[in-house]
């Protein structure tokens, strides 16, 4: 009877090895045939990383050696939900709900920072909750190299949240896990894998509001750089060395249409801040020394940060 059970045993070990050698050899196309019409439309050979989601609400970032021609890891963003442990999982089509007995906040959410939420002295941590929401997201660098994938736990009875990051290489190693109490709209990331960028939204019911903003986070360092209150934020992105946080449109006071752009430059410690032309935006295009803006009208001009844009220093 030992003799099976070892005979088994070393079956099952030379079936895994072989399982897993299969794996590491598949080529990317091999990959890519597998997946449905709408994975194989967002998948891009040539990137290293891509992120793919399905009409059955599977999310899956892929790792790539495009000169080898192998898929080097993927990961089942739902499966990898470090919140997964909370209580019994119902999976939706773009969340997953996590119920459990009463449990008192301060041990759903421990530690947790009320500081960004308005009317936070309503909050106690000695409140029950039964249930928690988990929502998932996913950014990169503009150079493909990096990636991060976001796991916001909410609660809809008390209004409050708090996301964890994991940020990955273009190789699939785990870079570093991070965690903010705010519920993020938007990640992105900078191409020298340093900055993590994310903007959080408002939620209101009930005189219960998050604020909205823009943080930035040393990836390395897992510290906070920047954590900045804008009204009206719209969104966040990269491009080069600088980091962009920009406004939905409004009408200042000369009743010009405009949105509001801020440039962070975190190597100077300084962010450039502009109202720019709606009507000369949509093909502006970003310099190191400023934008050059072109208009529906067919005019153009340039605007310089060092003479054009209000300067602040990062606090």
């Amino acid at each position: 009877m030992i003799k099976e059970n070892k005979k088994l045993i070393i079956c099952l070990i030379i079936l895994l090895l072989q399982n897993t050698f299969s794996f590491a050899q598949e080529s990317i196309q091999q990959y890519k045939s597998r997946l449905t019409p709408q994975e194989r439309g967002v998948f891009n050979s040539i990137k290293p990383i891509n992120f793919t989601s399905r009409e059955d609400g599977k999310r899956t970032v892929v790792f790539s050696d495009k000169e080898k021609d192998q898929i080097i890891k993927t990961i089942d963003i739902r499966e990898q939900n470090p919140f997964s442990d909370i209580g019994l999982k119902t999976s939706g089509r773009y969340n997953d709900v996590f119920t459990f007995e009463k449990k008192r906040l301060g041990m759903v959410f421990p530690y947790f920072n009320f500081g960004p939420w308005i009317l936070a002295n309503q909050f106690s941590d000695t409140i029950e909750i039964n249930q928690v929401i988990v929502n998932f997201n996913y950014g990169d660098s503009n150079n493909g190299q990096y990636a991060a994938v976001s796991y916001s736990l909410w609660n809809d009875y008390v209004g409050i949240c708090r996301t964890s990051f994991v940020v990955y290489d273009s190789t699939g190693a785990e870079l570093n896990r991070l965690s903010v109490d705010v519920n993020v709209n938007q990640i992105s990331i900078t191409d020298d894998g340093k900055y993590l960028i994310l903007s959080y939204g408002a939620y209101e019911e009930d005189e219960i509001a998050l604020n909205k903003g823009i943080t930035i986070l040393n990836i390395h360092e897992n510290s906070l750089v920047v954590n900045n209150e804008i009204e009206n934020l719209a969104g966040v992105s990269t491009y080069k060395n600088f980091i962009i946080s920009g406004t939905h449109n409004y009408y200042n006071n000369a009743k010009e249409e405009v949105v509001e752009w801020s440039f962070y430059d975190l190597e100077k410690r300084k962010v450039l801040i502009r109202e720019l032309d709606v009507n000369c935006l949509g093909r502006a295009i970003i310099h190191e020394d400023g934008i050059h803006m072109n208009c529906i009208d067919g005019t153009s001009y340039f605007l310089t940060f060092s003479k054009d844009f209000k300067v602040e220093d990062i606090k």
